[in-house]
């Protein structure tokens, strides 16, 4: 199951020169993805909302998630910042991909996916994103078990992966 889950505080986004900056940590509401992934570990069935980036909201949409997951990955920029979910993960990664690579992907992404034009990505990137990533993601490297670097030979990466979540099914059997 592969769905980016998204969980802002819309009505408290901060603003940096009237970007929103959904980069910064207090623009996540912690509390519902804390509920979130205590629901998929439990094996609970949830739901999910569904935001649309094109209209910097939600729709009134959500999609439900199963409770027969055997792997769950948490992934996206914040998913090393908080404590407690760090202490539930079984594996922590790091991919450290280089800024222009991390650009070219938002300009393509954003483009395509979020309807938007190439000076507000600029703007965005310069006045929020990178900012951002400076103060708060490069740090986050600490509380990974393993850095990726990239461009990187993904093979050997994916086989550690790979390994560390058979192992995890291992021992889980014979508990």
């Amino acid at each position: 199951m592969k769905k980016r889950i998204d969980y802002y505080k819309i009505k408290k986004l901060p603003k940096i020169n009237d970007v929103y900056n959904y980069d910064h940590p207090h623009s996540f509401n912690w509390d519902n993805i804390h509920k979130f992934i205590d629901d998929v570990l439990s094996c609970k069935k949830t739901t999910i909302p569904v935001y649309d980036y094109t209209i910097s909201n939600y729709t009134d949409k959500t999609i439900e998630i199963p409770n027969d997951n055997d792997v769950f990955i948490f992934e996206g920029m914040y998913s090393l910042y908080n404590k407690e979910l760090n202490e539930k993960a079984d594996l922590k990664l790091y991919i450290d991909t280089e800024l222009d690579e991390c650009i070219i992907r938002r300009i393509q992404r954003d483009i395509i996916d979020r309807k938007r034009t190439l000076e507000s990505i600029i703007k965005q990137w310069r006045e929020v994103v990178k900012p951002m990533y400076t103060q708060y993601i490069w740090n986050l490297r600490v509380n990974a078990d393993l850095i990726i670097p990239s461009p990187s030979d993904y093979s050997i990466s994916l086989a550690l992966i790979e390994s560390g979540i058979k192992g995890k099914f291992k021992n889980n059997e014979t508990k």
